[in-house]
């Protein structure tokens, strides 16, 4: 690990199928519960940062941010005739030709970009090419760029003269008797059509992007077909009175900011990248930007159970401006509490997850492998604390004792319990899950931490297997009393063993006959047992 130092730029390199940072405000490009709502945009639990405008739908300016308009984009309209009447079958769709495709009527034809007006604007003949039945239903629907998902859509209902909003029920006239005009306002976020070429993106703050290089896209994506995907980078708002409280499943202090990238269509499927994409973020200025404690780069999936932390390395991103970056809370998290920072920004990028690298004027980080899963990722930044002394240190014999009897640490040296290391083995091959149980004061005193790890040990009973039970900064009273209960709770064999030695009246743990409370009774000096912490009053052995 390196810390991290000044004002800093760095970069990853991306041979995943899915990007997964950003800084731009936006939010997930389709909305999340499907076609089934008449109208979907930002006024009507759509995505965040589109909206129809007048005159579709009522004027929904009370929504917009002042100078969040983005007239960078290229959006493509499409209208489509409705299975169904939505108002009575809420989850209907476009009808279908006789391959799967929806039948439209009008489009997919590029809107105009109106920046005096702040929007984007498209009028649709409903005479021609096709004409407009009274009796059906159709979708209006607005997409990034072709062939890429929804922004949003509004369902309309043909009457005389012009068209009735499903939703609100207001009647939009037609213009000349037969022309409907369509008016959209996206906001200032990254979706943008990403070809396979050499191409930078960043967002409108200069805050994250990404460089492509030419033939960047996976070989099976090409194969398939596709040629372009509309990149949506996406900042996570976190902390106290958002959506998520944290950017991480962690218990580690975070940091500014929290990002997610993805593409539409999303590439999960065809594998990794044919040659490395760059993608950086802007990190807030840790406080203690001058000590040796390091800052880390990570990546956690989104959209699986027991997402694992992955670290980045390294590679720069000269692209990006961090300038003004600033939380959108106030301080990072650590175990739920807030931490203030400095308001000066670092850039940072990576390659899958990534890791900040030796102290120097630019720091990098290397993103890796690809994303397990066809969800979303989320990278952001943790401090990660220089490993813990150790605070005990003992050996023991091969072989050893069940389980079933626990040891205790009469006399704690630190304040924090990091990680404890047993020596496990077993009579039979095979893998064990063991749960370690720290405990205050007693075997049957609060919690202080617990932790499961699954060891594979080879079936002889005297060749023990190293297994460090991981605990998340624990708190412990310096000087208190420190029980560890041993449990497996999953293997081929119901006895499992853990290292002592026969005697060692020099190691600070007394092993007990079992784990009766408050502390059983004495069996030995000594357990083959390391265990980190922080904040000693001394170094024992």
């Amino acid at each position: 690990m390196s810390r991290l130092a000044g004002v800093v730029a760095a970069a990853v390199t991306v041979t995943v199928a899915v990007l997964s940072t950003g800084c731009a405000k936006d939010q997930p490009l389709q909305s999340p519960g499907g076609p089934a709502y008449m109208i979907s945009d930002a006024a009507h639990a759509g995505n965040h940062h589109f909206f129809f405008v007048p005159p579709l739908v009522p004027d929904p300016s009370a929504f917009f941010q002042t100078g969040a308009f983005d007239p960078s984009l290229s959006p493509t309209v499409e209208v489509c005739r409705l299975q169904d009447d939505p108002g009575v079958v809420p989850g209907t769709d476009c009808s279908l030709d006789g391959h799967g495709h929806a039948v439209l009527v009008f489009g997919p034809v590029p809107m105009t970009l109106d920046v005096a007006g702040q929007q984007y604007t498209r009028s649709w003949d409903t005479k021609s090419p096709t004409l407009l039945d009274p009796s059906g239903f159709y979708r209006i629907i607005v997409r990034g760029a072709p062939a890429t998902g929804r922004l949003g859509f509004v369902d309309v209902d043909p009457v005389s003269g012009g068209v009735k909003n499903v939703r609100t029920g207001d009647v939009v006239p037609f213009q000349d008797g037969r022309t409907l005009p369509i008016k959209v306002r996206i906001a200032d976020h990254v979706d943008q059509v990403v070809r396979n070429v050499a191409t930078i993106v960043t967002t409108n703050t200069g805050f994250a992007g990404a460089s492509f290089p030419d033939n960047w896209l996976p070989q099976g994506a090409v194969d398939a077909g596709i040629s372009e995907v509309l990149l949506s980078i996406e900042r996570i708002p976190v902390g106290e009175g958002t959506q998520d409280p944290r950017c991480f499943q962690s218990g580690r202090e975070e940091f500014e900011g929290c990002y997610r990238f993805r593409t539409d269509p999303d590439l999960h499927q065809f594998g990794a990248f044919s040659n490395p994409v760059v993608v950086g973020v802007c990190i807030q200025r840790p406080d203690f930007l001058d000590t040796n404690e390091p800052v880390e780069m990570f990546r956690q999936e989104e959209g699986v159970s027991e997402p694992a932390l992955t670290e980045l390395q390294g590679a720069a991103a000269p692209f990006l401006t961090c300038g003004g970056f600033s939380e959108t809370r106030v301080g990072s998290l650590r175990s739920g509490s807030l931490f203030d920072l400095a308001s000066a920004g670092v850039r940072a990028v990576g390659r899958g997850i990534a890791r900040l690298v030796t102290p120097r004027p630019l720091y990098a980080v290397d993103f890796g492998a690809g994303g397990s899963t066809d969800g979303f990722s989320r990278f952001g930044w943790l401090h990660t604390p220089l490993p813990s002394p150790t605070l005990i240190s003992c050996t023991g014999d091969p072989g050893g004792d069940e389980t079933f009897r626990g040891f205790y640490v009469p006399t704690y040296p630190g304040t924090i319990l990091d990680q404890v290391t047993l020596h496990l083995s077993s009579d039979t091959p095979g893998a064990y899950a063991v749960v370690l149980t720290a405990r205050s004061g007693a075997y049957d005193g609060p919690i202080i931490a617990f932790d499961t790890e699954t060891v594979t040990v080879p079936g002889d009973r005297l060749t023990n297997v190293a297994t460090t039970f991981t605990f998340p900064s624990a708190a412990v009273t310096q000087g208190s009393t420190v029980a560890f209960t041993i449990q497996k709770i999953a293997g081929p064999n119901d006895v499992v063993f853990y290292s002592v030695p026969v005697d060692d009246p020099t190691c600070p743990v007394t092993q007990t006959n079992d784990t009766a409370a408050p502390l059983s009774t004495f069996r030995r000096h000594g357990v083959n047992v390391q265990i980190q912490g922080a904040a000693p009053v001394s170094i024992i052995r």
